[in-house]
């Protein structure tokens, strides 16, 4: 943490370096669910208690403060963010009575640097869009801070209300007179062969990205991996829903209605992607999906011919921890997780563990513990668990990460192995494998 002071930082033997590193760790995690503006307020009160300059000078405040103003300024929506520089911040600062001379200037430096060059935006926003931006910061003056992340339960599904097929139909409808009209006919196209196709290309496009290195070397392989990060699953994968999954998503009166929904010959694989990309409500293909997934977790009978005893056979062919029963939320939501999203906080989790320990040319050389914040804040932000599977990765792409340097990171999820299991399962396993 003294590397993020720069030289201007005090001696450490004048203040120690344990209880420094200790309060900033602490503060960096109290701010995390916190705005820039309760930030900026916080920021004032800290510099104005003589007990926070026995453990820190008034320039390392600042610093540190700047770097927690960064962060928050990064989990604010862009438009917010220009909206804010058109009306001279003040949509982000405090009030008055509670507000530092500086706060203005501190503010309009870290957003700047943050944005660019971005210009103020109120020629290119629709009145509409201005109103709706304007009433959305209106609400979020009123609503409480973020509550912790609570364990998540599998609800009750119902029967689809038939709203879908009625649009489907309208769909065929359409397609039909487009066909008239055009002259050409629509074309012939297996539905059966086309939906297989295409979600198993979706889930192996997003298993892919999280996978490790298939050629990974080092200390890291005595451990066993979970099943989501072993390149070996994803065939495994695509074998089970081809056999289990889809043949019975496939039999349901929406998947049907579906099929002559659209001129799939012309609309193709993408439109399904769409679909599943689309809003929850009346979603045919989620609902589906989600249904064979929990029927598939009550049902005991077959155990031997069962998905859950072929993914064991697999992990234990291959060496990894198998697919159960209990991961039935974690299938639910892989078919949802957005493999752009995860792509970009990959990207700078590779760009931040090169810059830290290994700069190359020019590159200037990032701050101590860049790479360990940046896969604590992807693991806050990206759907549960995912966090966890681009740490593991990282262990196996950066040589940094040894074995220790994974149990100190472990160590930021929880203060004992309780609430490290609760709030990191599959990191907690991995690590406590490495040191058995």
């Amino acid at each position: 943490m003294n590397a993020i002071m720069g030289n201007a930082a005090v001696p450490m033997t004048q203040k120690s370096s344990s209880a420094f590193d200790a309060k900033v760790t602490s503060l960096v995690e109290a701010t995390r669910g916190l705005g820039v503006t309760q930030i900026l307020m916080l920021r004032r009160m800290t510099l104005g208690d003589p007990e926070s300059l026995k453990w820190a000078t008034e320039h390392q405040l600042n610093v540190v403060f700047n770097i927690i103003l960064t962060m928050a300024i990064e989990r604010t929506e862009r438009i917010k963010l220009l909206t804010a520089m058109d009306k001279d911040l003040e949509p982000l600062l405090p009030p008055l009575e509670q507000r530092s001379p500086e706060d203005h200037d501190i503010l309009q430096g870290l957003i700047q640097s943050v944005l660019g060059s971005a210009a103020p935006i109120d020629k290119k926003m629709s009145e509409a869009d201005k109103t709706r931006n304007d009433f959305e910061m209106l609400l979020s003056r009123r609503l409480p801070p973020t509550p912790p992340r609570s364990k998540r339960f599998a609800t009750p599904f119902r029967e689809a209300p038939p709203l879908f097929s009625i649009q489907g139909s309208m769909a065929a409808a359409q397609a039909k007179k487009d066909e008239a009209k055009d002259g050409k006919p629509a074309g012939k196209i297996d539905f059966t062969v086309l939906f297989d196709d295409t979600l198993c290309g979706h889930i192996r496009k997003i298993l892919d990205l999280l996978r490790i290195p298939s050629d990974s070397a080092g200390p890291h392989v005595r451990a066993r991996i979970p099943f989501i990060v072993a390149p070996e699953f994803i065939p495994a994968m695509e074998d089970a829903m081809r056999r289990f999954i889809l043949p019975q998503m496939r039999e349901s009166r929406q998947i049907k209605s579906l099929a002559n929904a659209y001129n799939w010959p012309q609309v193709g694989g993408e439109q399904l992607v769409e679909i599943i990309q689309a809003s929850e409500i009346n979603n045919p293909i989620l609902h589906n999906w989600d249904l064979v997934w929990n029927a598939l977790k009550a049902d005991e009978k077959n155990e031997k011919d069962s998905i859950w005893s072929f993914f064991k056979e697999d992990a234990t062919n291959s060496n990894y921890t198998p697919c159960t029963r209990d991961h039935i939320r974690l299938m639910m939501d892989l078919i949802r997780y957005d493999h752009e999203g995860i792509a970009k906080s990959w990207r700078e989790i590779q760009s931040l563990a090169q810059q830290e320990f290994s700069p190359s040319g020019r590159q200037e050389r990032a701050r101590d513990g860049a790479l360990r914040d940046s896969i604590l804040k992807w693991s806050s932000k990206l759907p549960d668990f995912v966090g966890e599977f681009l740490a593991i990765k990282a262990a196996f792409s950066f040589r940094a990460c040894s074995p220790e340097y994974m149990q100190n990171l472990l160590a930021n999820f929880g203060r004992n192995e309780k609430e490290q299991m609760r709030n990191a399962p599959f990191l907690s396993q991995y690590v406590g494998d490495l040191f058995r």
